[in-house]
């Protein structure tokens, strides 16, 4: 599952963890 953030290249490590659930 990817972020909408990740899609647009802003990876953030913390965003990722919580949405990862």
């Amino acid at each position: 599952m990817i972020t909408e953030r990740e899609r647009k290249g802003d990876k953030l490590p913390i965003c990722n963890f919580c949405h990862s659930n």
